[in-house]
Protein backbone atom coordinates (compact mmCIF):
# COMPACT_ATOMS: atom_id res chain seq x y z
CA UNK A 1 0.00 0.00 0.00
CA UNK A 2 1.34 3.42 -0.94
CA UNK A 3 1.45 5.71 2.08
CA UNK A 4 1.07 9.44 2.32
CA UNK A 5 4.14 11.62 2.24
CA UNK A 6 3.57 13.27 5.60
CA UNK A 7 5.91 16.17 4.84
CA UNK A 8 3.75 17.08 1.85
CA UNK A 9 0.47 16.61 3.72
CA UNK A 10 1.60 18.58 6.79
CA UNK A 11 4.48 20.85 5.75
CA UNK A 12 4.27 22.99 8.90
CA UNK A 13 4.54 19.87 11.06
CA UNK A 14 7.46 18.64 8.98
CA UNK A 15 9.26 21.99 9.40
CA UNK A 16 8.71 21.85 13.17
CA UNK A 17 9.98 18.26 13.34
CA UNK A 18 13.04 19.07 11.26
CA UNK A 19 13.62 22.18 13.40
CA UNK A 20 13.91 19.98 16.50
CA UNK A 21 16.21 17.63 14.58
CA UNK A 22 18.39 20.56 13.49
CA UNK A 23 18.57 21.85 17.06
CA UNK A 24 19.56 18.48 18.50
CA UNK A 25 22.17 17.75 15.83
CA UNK A 26 23.63 21.26 15.46
CA UNK A 27 23.00 23.28 18.63
CA UNK A 28 22.86 20.90 21.57
CA UNK A 29 25.80 20.22 23.84
CA UNK A 30 25.55 16.48 23.23
CA UNK A 31 28.34 14.62 21.41
CA UNK A 32 27.43 13.82 17.79
CA UNK A 33 28.18 10.13 18.32
CA UNK A 34 25.74 9.99 21.22
CA UNK A 35 23.04 11.71 19.18
CA UNK A 36 23.41 9.20 16.35
CA UNK A 37 23.48 6.32 18.84
CA UNK A 38 20.17 7.46 20.37
CA UNK A 39 18.63 8.09 16.95
CA UNK A 40 19.56 4.55 15.88
CA UNK A 41 18.25 2.92 19.06
CA UNK A 42 14.91 4.74 18.80
CA UNK A 43 14.67 3.75 15.14
CA UNK A 44 15.30 0.12 16.08
CA UNK A 45 12.52 0.24 18.66
CA UNK A 46 10.14 1.90 16.20
CA UNK A 47 11.05 -0.56 13.45
CA UNK A 48 11.72 2.02 10.75
CA UNK A 49 13.98 0.40 8.14
CA UNK A 50 14.75 3.69 6.39
CA UNK A 51 15.73 5.34 9.69
CA UNK A 52 17.80 2.36 10.83
CA UNK A 53 19.73 2.45 7.56
CA UNK A 54 20.26 6.21 7.76
CA UNK A 55 21.33 6.31 11.40
CA UNK A 56 23.52 3.21 11.14
CA UNK A 57 25.46 4.88 8.33
CA UNK A 58 25.86 8.04 10.44
CA UNK A 59 26.99 6.11 13.51
CA UNK A 60 29.47 3.93 11.62
CA UNK A 61 31.43 7.09 10.81
CA UNK A 62 32.57 7.28 14.45
CA UNK A 63 31.79 3.92 16.09
CA UNK A 64 33.16 0.46 15.28
CA UNK A 65 30.73 -1.95 13.65
CA UNK A 66 30.96 -4.46 16.52
CA UNK A 67 29.64 -1.85 18.97
CA UNK A 68 26.89 -0.78 16.58
CA UNK A 69 25.86 -4.41 16.12
CA UNK A 70 25.43 -4.81 19.88
CA UNK A 71 23.27 -1.71 20.32
CA UNK A 72 19.99 -3.69 20.64
CA UNK A 73 21.48 -5.47 23.68
CA UNK A 74 23.42 -2.51 25.10
CA UNK A 75 22.30 -3.29 28.66
CA UNK A 76 24.01 -6.69 28.45
CA UNK A 77 27.36 -5.18 27.41
CA UNK A 78 27.75 -2.15 29.70
CA UNK A 79 31.53 -2.18 29.30
CA UNK A 80 31.12 -1.08 25.67
CA UNK A 81 29.27 2.15 26.38
CA UNK A 82 30.27 4.95 28.78
CA UNK A 83 27.90 5.94 31.59
CA UNK A 84 26.63 9.02 29.70
CA UNK A 85 25.70 6.84 26.71
CA UNK A 86 23.98 4.23 28.88
CA UNK A 87 21.94 6.90 30.66
CA UNK A 88 20.93 8.48 27.34
CA UNK A 89 19.98 5.11 25.87
CA UNK A 90 17.90 4.24 28.94
CA UNK A 91 16.10 7.60 28.77
CA UNK A 92 15.53 7.28 25.02
CA UNK A 93 13.96 3.86 25.54
CA UNK A 94 11.80 5.22 28.40
CA UNK A 95 10.50 8.08 26.28
CA UNK A 96 10.04 5.95 23.15
CA UNK A 97 8.04 3.38 25.12
CA UNK A 98 6.22 6.00 27.19
CA UNK A 99 2.92 4.09 27.25
CA UNK A 100 4.72 1.18 28.94
CA UNK A 101 7.32 2.96 31.09
CA UNK A 102 5.63 6.25 32.01
CA UNK A 103 9.13 7.81 31.91
CA UNK A 104 10.29 6.50 35.27
CA UNK A 105 11.91 8.73 37.83
CA UNK A 106 14.90 6.37 37.98
CA UNK A 107 15.65 6.76 34.27
CA UNK A 108 15.16 10.52 34.49
CA UNK A 109 17.48 10.78 37.49
CA UNK A 110 20.20 8.87 35.62
CA UNK A 111 20.11 11.21 32.65
CA UNK A 112 19.71 14.46 34.60
CA UNK A 113 22.90 16.46 35.08
CA UNK A 114 22.21 19.82 36.76
CA UNK A 115 23.98 22.80 35.27
CA UNK A 116 24.91 21.11 31.99
CA UNK A 117 23.11 22.36 28.91
CA UNK A 118 23.23 18.89 27.36
CA UNK A 119 20.98 17.55 30.11
CA UNK A 120 18.12 19.71 28.90
CA UNK A 121 18.65 18.49 25.34
CA UNK A 122 18.31 14.81 26.19
CA UNK A 123 14.51 14.55 26.37
CA UNK A 124 14.18 15.86 22.80
CA UNK A 125 17.05 13.87 21.35
CA UNK A 126 15.14 10.74 20.20
CA UNK A 127 14.00 11.06 16.60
Amino acid sequence: MKRLNWSEVAPAGARAFFGVHQYVTNSSALPAELIHLVFLRVSQINGCAHCIDLHTRDLLQTMPVDKVALLPVWEEVPHLFPEQYRAALAWAEEVTRISETHASDAAYAAVRTPGIKGATDRPVAPD
